[in-house]
């Protein structure tokens, strides 16, 4: 009897841990993305990545090289504990909302995080760089006049 009760004792136990590491993940990732933030700079730019490599035997040998170019966004943003953080995310995780608003603001769109915690997985995450890997998308929120509509149907084609 004690062996049966010790055993859900542990259980008991063991599963309390395991929910309070999902909401202390889950708290972190609110903490940190969780509402609206000031956006103060904003910056696209494109980051070329060269890579080589080759092969010899005796004399005979090849040689090979590619480039690939990523549009990327980098912005400074206010944390919710007043300091501006220096964020990057490729070009596909940006969304643009027009608001009726004085100061653009960023909001981030955390699903993955959700769905990944749903499925058990254990995440730490201990600075914002490391929890932004979580961010589905980053929302940015501006009026008319700051993003302006500039279509070119030559670069469409």
């Amino acid at each position: 009897m004690k062996k049966i009760i010790s055993f859900l004792l542990i259980i008991i136990v063991g599963g309390t841990m395991m929910s309070c590491d999902h909401l202390t993940d889950q708290m972190l990732m609110d903490k940190h993305f969780k509402g609206k933030h000031e956006l103060r700079r904003f910056n696209v730019y494109n980051e070329t990545t060269k890579q080589s490599y080759g092969s010899y035997f005796l004399i005979l040998g090849s040689f090979a090289s590619t480039e690939t170019t990523q549009t990327k966004i980098r912005f400074c943003w206010k944390h919710p504990d007043g300091t501006f953080v220096f964020s990057e995310v490729s070009f596909d995780k940006i969304r643009v909302r027009i608001v009726n608003t004085d100061k653009p603001f960023i909001e981030f769109r955390i699903d993955k995080f959700d769905r990944e915690m749903n499925n058990g997985v254990n995440v730490y995450l201990n600075k914002v760089e490391e929890a932004l890997y979580w961010v589905d998308y980053v929302i940015i929120n501006c009026k008319e006049e700051d993003f302006p509509a500039d279509v070119n149907l030559k670069d469409l084609k």
